[in-house]
């Protein structure tokens, strides 16, 4: 059939063949000779899977459409060769590929994350420039993925929204009332420097709580990273306003002579403030007044305590006595005997009491007084005596009553009631001499009255 052999082919122990494509992405994939020997008169026998598809092809060209191993004999009179096989599959654009991270969505610390796209044998490519089927990623940011195989690009994938944190410092706690809660009322605490929920010592949550117990309070707080360490405590403590104290005195309420006396708050739980201006517990006074004290503390004042009274005063000075009707009683008469300068109770020597006392008898009087800081000295002295009127004295004449020659004669009265002769003559005593004739008298005096004349 052939003549001779083309010297251009006597090396041809192999014919390679291309195609336009791998994959048949909807349209036929050409495969051609490379180079193509048909315009040097060979002929290309197409293959596929063993089977022929197309014998004594003059154009080195054949367009496929199905999937298979594909090769070609090429052959002239003098020599023949078998292709390459090339290999044909069936495709289209990929699906856009599913994302998933390996850690979530949320990074805590620092951390990092895989995201993996499932491939359909295609490159994956990735928002950030890389490719690979995943990524690892540690900041914040929005990723998401395509892939394209030889049908080409898929749509991009969802994206994968990445955010970062970090576990939450300890907050700070503050009281809106002090740490001191006065007659059942009550304080808010808050916490500041909140990233998340806030959690307090005693089981509440919230970034503030209301309390009105002692106790220490604290909170930490938690956010998806984590929870914080405890927050400051605050030691809340209760109290209530004082009651008034109780005030006694050491030394009664009668002070005597200058003493003192020490005046004492008891019921005490705060600081004591006297009405003097003094402070503390007890206090010693001397002088008279109303005395009284308060007791204040950090929840307040209480209202003022009993009051004590203190006086003053002194041993009496003895009182002074006299007689309303003097010292001498005539004829069964009585006296008032009073005492004056009097701040007690009067005692008299008689065993009486009062102001005044009346007495008729004869005897020596005196008085003292009393009072709550003791007894006076006895007062001055009145004497009474009690008398009557004297009886008439009788005369004697010592010469009889004639006197002769101018002789004279010594007259003579005796007192009988201790009192004084009073003679006619102007005389007094209990004689007198004469020598002239006259009627002669003589009459008794004392402090009751004169006698008759005799």
């Amino acid at each position: 059939m052939f003549p001779f052999c083309i010297p251009i082919l006597l090396h041809c122990s192999s014919a390679p063949i291309t195609a336009s494509a791998t994959t048949i992405c909807g349209s036929d994939v050409q495969l051609s000779g490379s180079p193509n020997y048909s315009s040097y008169g060979f002929r290309y026998d197409w293959y596929k899977d063993g089977s022929p598809i197309l014998l004594s092809d003059n154009t080195g060209t054949v367009s496929v459409n199905s999937a298979g191993n594909y090769y070609a004999i090429v052959s002239d009179a003098c020599q023949s060769a078998t292709s390459n096989t090339v290999t044909i599959a069936t495709g289209a654009v990929p699906p856009a590929p599913a994302l998933n991270s390996s850690a979530g969505t949320f990074l805590c610390n620092g951390a990092s994350t895989t995201i993996s796209a499932n491939s359909s044998g295609g490159t994956v490519y990735w928002n950030t420039g890389a490719t690979g089927s995943s990524i690892s990623v540690s900041v914040a940011g929005d990723y998401y993925a395509w892939e394209i195989n030889g049908c080409g690009q898929s749509a991009n994938s969802s994206v994968v929204h990445i955010t970062t944190g970090s576990s939450p410092a300890a907050p700070s706690i503050s009281s809106s009332n002090g740490t001191l809660l006065c007659n059942g009322s009550q304080t808010t605490l808050t916490a500041s420097g909140i990233d998340g929920t806030v959690n307090w010592s005693n089981g509440q949550t919230g970034a503030s709580i209301t309390v009105s117990t002692a106790n220490s309070y604290y909170a930490n707080q938690t956010n998806a990273c984590g929870t914080s360490g405890n927050s400051n405590s605050i030691v809340i403590t209760t109290g209530s306003s004082p009651a008034p104290p109780s005030v006694s005195s050491s030394n009664g309420t009668l002070l005597c002579n200058g003493a003192s006396t020490t005046l004492t708050a008891s019921g005490v739980n705060g600081t004591v403030t006297w009405n003097t201006g003094q402070t503390g517990s007890s206090i010693t006074v001397s002088a008279a007044g109303g005395y009284y004290a308060t007791n204040t503390n950090a929840c307040g004042t209480s209202g003022a305590s009993n009051t004590v009274t203190i006086a003053t005063s002194n041993t009496p000075a003895a009182p002074s006595i006299s007689s309303s009707n003097g010292t001498q009683l005539c004829n069964g008469s009585t006296t008032t005997l009073i005492a004056s300068g009097v701040t007690g109770t009067v005692q008299w020597s008689t065993g009486q009491t009062g102001n005044a006392i009346a007495v008729g008898g004869t005897g020596t009087y005196y008085a003292n007084q009393t009072n709550s800081c003791g007894t006076s000295g006895n007062s001055n002295t009145i004497l009474i005596g009690t008398g009557g009127t004297p009886p008439a004295p009788n005369v004697t004449s010592s010469n009889g009553n004639f006197l002769c020659n101018g002789a004279s004669t010594v007259l003579s009265a005796s007192p009988s009631a201790g009192g004084t002769i009073q003679w006619s003559t102007g005389q007094t005593g209990n004689s007198i001499t004469v020598t002239a004739p006259g009627n002669y008298y003589a009459w008794e005096q004392n402090s009751c009255g004169n006698s008759s004349k005799q």
